[in-house]
């Protein structure tokens, strides 16, 4: 019997790489070249200034095992690895190309900790870690990617030891009213492409509780009350909503500013 599965699999977690080179080409260099990628982080972003706001003290204990889900080119771990507390660190991501090519430069240009950092290739859940391992799981614009939130906020709660910790940094909830208005604008579009028979080979899909609002890149937006009840019902008591004075891009003044949930197991 021919097994296809390992090589769709293959594909199907490289579709990110492939969406930012056809459908954001414009974005290619900042995603593909470490020292571009870096420049961005202190000088176009504010996601590291904003990570900046958590007192990290308060929340780590000594020699702590931390996962960093979903970290991308591992800005976050290579701040991470610094801090004295941090005895490891696992850097979960689905990017061959970011964990092989941009990671170690990341790292590098930030003055990190290589060796306390582990690249771990994969997906969201399920998680391959023993129940009750970690002490820290942080999530920094990650979590809006996932299939099924609440469902992976449950796998995190499953690993996560007793008085551990889930920070999920630089979200961007939304009120209910600008949720409602985004989904209104949105059926407006769906019934003028039906109407016109405009063929969407991906289109954006819109529900009461979240938008996949970049099909491309599997982003989606939920309201600031999804974000809430999606902890509570994964076992989680959501301790402190940090509301950062910064939005993604410096050059913002108006929008949704970068917002951290810490979650403490129930």
């Amino acid at each position: 019997m021919d097994n296809w599965t390992d090589e769709q699999i293959k594909y199907l977690v490289a579709q990110w790489d492939t969406s930012i080179e056809v459908h954001y080409p414009q974005y290619l260099r900042m995603w593909r070249e470490p020292v571009e990628h870096f420049r961005c982080l202190n000088e176009v972003w504010n996601l590291l200034d904003a990570v900046k706001v958590v007192e990290w003290d308060r929340y780590l204990v000594n020699d702590a095992t931390v996962l960093d889900m979903g970290g991308g080119t591992g800005w976050l771990s290579a701040y991470l690895s610094n801090h004295e507390k941090i005895g490891k660190i696992h850097l979960l991501d689905s990017s061959q190309f970011f964990l092989e090519k941009m990671f170690p430069e990341i790292v590098k240009l930030m003055g990190g900790k290589q060796e306390k950092i582990i690249p771990v290739k994969g997906l969201f859940s399920p998680l391959l870690l023993a129940d009750e391992s970690l002490d820290m799981v942080v999530a920094c614009s990650s979590l809006h990617h996932a299939e099924n939130l609440e469902s992976v906020l449950k796998e995190i709660h499953r690993v996560l030891k007793r008085t551990g910790k889930l920070l999920i940094l630089n979200e961007t909830p939304y009120s209910n009213y600008r949720y409602l208005s985004l989904t209104i604008k949105q059926f407006i579009i769906i019934i003028k492409n039906i109407l016109l028979y405009r063929f969407k080979p991906v289109s954006t899909t819109i529900s009461s509780s979240g938008c996949l609002y970049d099909p491309h890149l599997g982003d989606k937006c939920y309201p600031l009350w999804y974000w809430q009840k999606a902890i509570e019902n994964s076992d989680f008591i959501l301790s402190d909503i940090i509301k950062t004075p910064y939005f993604t891009n410096k050059k913002d003044t108006r929008g949704i500013k970068l917002t951290h949930f810490i979650c403490d197991k129930r």
